[in-house]
């Protein structure tokens, strides 16, 4: 089973969502980021099939979750700063993330053809092994942001 990610869709839904633009983008061709690890402060939200396999994956760098998480609940860009240099996102800052993400995957479940999806639970860690690297079946973005480069992808089975 394979997922489609309309980027455009999921740009301007990230946006909408948070009522301002990210300026998240198009990451340069080449091979996947796939931390595979908690250790390198990536974050990870399954995206379950009716079945509850994993038919695709979400995840985001700790700029990306403090970003995208804090932004939603209004969290001042100095807090979000604090969380960053802690390396601990709050968990209010996770479960807007959360939140985000879950708002995204009915972007994904919209899409023309892409089965049903409900998002599983945030972990830290990457997506791991076993994701294929070509790029038909995942989506890679970036954006420079006030906390640092940040990095989103989502992957598919």
């Amino acid at each position: 089973m394979i997922l489609r990610f309309a980027a455009e869709i999921l740009m301007e839904t990230l946006d909408r969502t948070l009522g301002q633009s990210i300026g998240y983008g198009l990451a340069p061709e080449g091979p996947a980021w796939d931390p595979p690890a908690a250790a390198d402060d990536a974050w990870r939200i399954p995206l379950l099939d009716d079945d509850g396999e994993e038919a695709g994956i979400v995840v985001a760098d700790l700029g990306t979750v403090v970003l995208l998480g804090g932004s939603l609940i209004m969290l001042p860009e100095i807090s979000m700063k604090e969380q960053m240099a802690e390396r601990s996102p709050s968990p209010p800052v996770l479960e807007a993330f959360a939140e985000v993400v879950n708002v995204l995957r009915g972007v994904v479940n919209n899409t023309h053809r892409n089965p049903h999806t409900a998002p599983g639970p945030l972990a830290p860690g990457g997506a791991g092994s076993g994701w294929p690297d070509d790029p038909k079946l995942r989506l890679d973005l970036v954006a420079d942001s006030p906390l640092g480069p940040v990095r989103l992808t989502f992957r598919s089975r």
